[in-house]
């Protein structure tokens, strides 16, 4: 945490299913801070053919609007 932001490390995904047959899987982050401010990153590398360990090595801040009350939630998709 630096100043009023709060800094995130998105670094690697671990153990999600493979359930895609025809492709090789894109996974995406959505990273959500005090319901109003999103960040989107994309794989920046999947070791695996089928992404199954993807890694980003990104950070990502968001602006700390109440530093009591927030919330950060982050989903994995694939794109």
């Amino acid at each position: 945490m630096k100043g009023d932001q709060l800094e995130v490390s998105l670094l690697r995904a671990e153990g999600h299913a493979d359930n895609d047959f025809l492709k090789n899987v894109e996974p995406v982050v959505i990273l959500k801070y005090a319901c109003t401010q999103h960040r989107v990153s994309c794989v920046s590398y999947a070791p695996t053919v089928s992404g199954t360990y993807p890694w980003w090595n990104q950070f990502f801040y968001f602006d700390v609007i109440t530093p009591h009350i927030a919330e950060l939630t982050m989903k994995l998709y694939d794109n």
